[in-house]
């Protein structure tokens, strides 16, 4: 039998009854159950989504449950059910997707961007096309806001400086240590931005990037790093 959750929050009594439904629903004709975008559900909602896993055989039923990748989400779900990793769109079929809407050509570095950036997803690619501040400014923007704060500030500082500037440069512009600096730059890594050159440099994944980094910053914002660069 299945254990009840620890917390007693009824997450199990609630799963149990939504079985019991679909067996009575899907008595008489098979049904197809979806969960879209499952890497933005709740934890109940998950919940659910495995229990299901575990009791679909049981059922008339197909489900399908469709998210980004995810470690976390397909633990307990890879186990009852099938996997199928569908890929991103390529690098060619990017390009396509924003000439239908009217964008581009790019240059090569910054479709690079776009296509690294979005993991070729099509929801993505679409938004990026249909941005109404051009698509390597789009793409940015949505980078820029999943960075930490501090992070956050001192990326269009950075980007000041020049194509490649030095850590050391760097942090002596943000007024934070070497060691700040770098792990900053691991997470410009980790969502496109820029990349470790060499062994004290960093350089941005474009020169399309640089610029939009640096629109992040306010006039006089933009005057006191000149000033200080």
């Amino acid at each position: 039998s299945e254990p009840a959750p620890a917390d007693g929050d009824g997450m199990f009594e609630r799963a149990v009854a939504v079985v019991d439904q679909l067996r009575e629903t899907t008595a008489e004709r098979p049904g197809l159950l979806i969960l879209d975008d499952a890497h933005a559900a709740d934890a109940p909602t998950l919940h659910l989504a495995r229990f299901l896993a575990r009791h679909v055989r049981t059922l008339r039923l197909v489900v399908i449950v469709a998210h980004r990748p995810s470690e976390s989400l397909t633990t307990g779900l890879d186990q009852d059910g099938t996997l199928l990793a569908l890929r991103g769109l390529s690098r060619p079929e990017v390009a396509a997707v924003l000439a239908e809407h009217g964008v581009g050509p790019l240059a090569d570095t910054d479709l690079d961007f776009i296509v690294e950036a979005t993991g070729g997803h099509p929801a993505d690619v679409q938004r990026v096309a249909m941005g109404d501040t051009g698509p390597v400014r789009t793409v940015v923007a949505s980078r820029v806001a999943d960075l930490p704060d501090e992070v956050r500030e001192l990326a269009p500082r950075a980007a000041v400086l020049d194509a490649s500037p030095r850590l050391a440069e760097v942090a002596a512009l943000g007024g934070v240590s070497d060691h700040d600096a770098s792990r900053a730059l691991l997470d410009l890594e980790r969502q496109h931005l820029a990349r470790r050159e060499g062994p004290d440099r960093m350089a941005f994944a474009s020169e399309s990037v640089r610029t939009a980094l640096a629109a992040e910053l306010s006039p006089a914002e933009l005057l006191e790093v000149h000033a200080r660069a």
